[in-house]
């Protein structure tokens, strides 16, 4: 019996069969369907293909059966089409939603790849898989979308009669989805940032009922769709924060990775702060990613590197990252800012070069952080642990400084320092500093303090849709992404 043959008769019996039946039965083929990409270059789970037998099964039964499985920097991808071909066997249709940049190429693959299969339909909306111009009415259908997890949210809002309850969706990276992007602010019906809940506690918050700000998490739930998902690595706090918000909606649970160790690094000054990344960064033999966020600290960065007669590239795109570490030689290394948002699921370059990861400055929120790890391992063969650097004088420690009582740890690291070359006093401070911002985050920003974390200006605009009179120009009142402790709308959020 071919792969076709046996992929007709489980769909035949599929809505009859027990899950935990279906799941076996459904792995099993798994097997067989994906081994014709083993070893081509264009096949679209070449890359899942080189994962061992019993990791593959692992990931995949504990998906199919309900759990968060955790990839690392491997493929998510695969897994969510794979995983997606199962709720279709089960309900008929399923969603994706990505909240960064893919790989591309393997998506167009998997189209081609999935007609073959009893003409099972894979279409794709928004920026971030196929880079299309379709619509999601567009899509109704098909079997498989792929969609913009933004996009996906404003649809929640606009058009939630296109979700009938039980579709499946699943999450790349369900904790970025879920949690660092939960909530959606509006001004006059176009959405202008996402953003999360640093801590939540209360059911039902005081903005409860705000048309200014929508909560997809809260509007899954309502509309009653099964919630799935994958993730890279996460932080011990998201995974929490994110397992919350999962409560009797998932059976398994998001768990903090523990391959996400890191040096930490912290300054008084961000001058200071730069000239030791500088000086790292020469002592670096491989490959270099210098990760920043801010345009002031790009800039910054630029201008010492270029002092030091460092030869490097700047870009905002992942998958640019990815060209230049696939075009170095051993003998020309290549060094990288970084100024764009982290994903593990670009295309990784045919060899992977050693390299190593510079976090110039602090994430939003440590997911983040753990995302960044995955990418550079995705692209690098990294040789060390990742290093991160920060100053009192970045914007997000600085509204936190005084009152953490940071700056009179500086006079105990600058005077242990003449004493210990290694640097040990200042990275065991460093990382007491990191903790102490976390808690006093999580006691400040609770329910009533959401704060926005990406600007969506351009991105999944929903259609516009007839307000109140009274609930026109409702403000966006939440604190500005970038850390300064400005409101979102005097500072990022300003109209230019």
């Amino acid at each position: 019996m071919t792969v076709q043959e046996e992929w007709r008769k489980l769909r035949k019996a599929g809505p009859d069969m027990e899950r935990g039946v279906l799941a076996a039965a459904f792995c099993e083929w798994t097997e067989r369907f994906t081994a014709e990409d083993e070893g081509e270059d264009g096949g679209c789970f070449r890359h899942w293909r080189r994962l061992p037998e019993e990791v593959r099964q692992a990931k995949l039964r504990q998906a199919v059966t309900g759990g968060i499985p955790e990839m690392g920097p491997g493929p998510q991808i695969e897994l969510a089409l794979l995983t997606a071909l199962f709720h279709v066997l089960r309900k008929g249709r399923c969603i994706i939603s990505l909240a960064a940049i893919s790989d591309r190429v393997l998506i167009r693959a998997a189209v081609r790849r999935f007609q073959d299969l009893d003409s099972v339909v894979l279409k794709s909306v928004g920026m971030l898989g196929e880079h299309t111009s379709l619509k999601f009415s567009d899509c109704l259908k098909a079997q498989i979308v792929i969609i913009d997890h933004y996009i996906f949210a404003s649809l929640l809002r606009s058009n939630p009669e296109q979700l009938p309850g039980g579709l499946p969706v699943f999450f790349v990276e369900i904790d970025s989805c879920l949690y660092c992007n939960r909530l959606i602010f509006y001004e006059r019906s176009v959405p202008r940032a996402s953003g999360l809940i640093y801590k939540s506690e209360l059911p039902v918050p005081a903005w409860a009922g705000n048309p200014a700000i929508f909560d997809a998490v809260q509007e899954m739930k309502k509309l009653g769709l099964e919630l799935c998902g994958s993730y890279s690595y996460t932080d011990s706090f998201t995974a929490g924060e994110t397992s919350k918000l999962l409560r009797d909606r998932v059976i398994g649970r998001v768990r903090g990775s523990r391959a996400i160790g890191f040096s930490a690094f912290t300054y008084r000054t961000s001058a200071l702060r730069h000239a030791a990344v500088v000086r790292d960064v020469q002592k670096c033999e491989g490959n270099a990613i210098i990760v920043c966020l801010t345009e002031t600290n790009v800039k910054e960065m630029q201008e010492a590197l270029r002092k030091s007669g460092v030869e490097f590239t700047v870009t905002t795109v992942a998958d640019d990252v990815g060209t230049a570490l696939a075009m170095a030689k051993p003998e020309r290394r290549r060094v990288i800012i970084y100024a764009g948002m982290p994903t593990s699921q670009t295309a990784p370059p045919p060899e992977r070069m050693p390299g190593e990861l510079f976090l110039a400055e602090c994430y939003l929120t440590d997911n983040y952080q753990a995302k960044m790890i995955a990418m550079a391992r995705r692209l690098m063969d990294c040789q060390q642990s990742p290093r991160l650097y920060y100053s009192l004088e970045d914007r997000l420690l600085a509204i936190y400084a005084q009152e953490g009582g940071f700056g009179r740890l500086f006079d105990v690291i600058e005077f242990t320092e003449r004493y210990d070359p290694w640097r040990q006093i200042r990275r065991v401070l460093a990382k007491a500093m990191l903790r102490k911002l976390n808690r006093l985050r999580a006691t400040l920003l609770d329910d009533n303090a959401p704060i926005p974390s990406m600007p969506l200006t351009g991105r999944g605009a929903s259609r516009p849709e007839r307000r109140p009179q009274a609930s026109r120009g409702a403000q966006i009142e939440a604190l500005c992404f970038c850390g300064s402790g400005k409101p979102f709308k005097e500072c990022h959020g300003k109209r230019k």
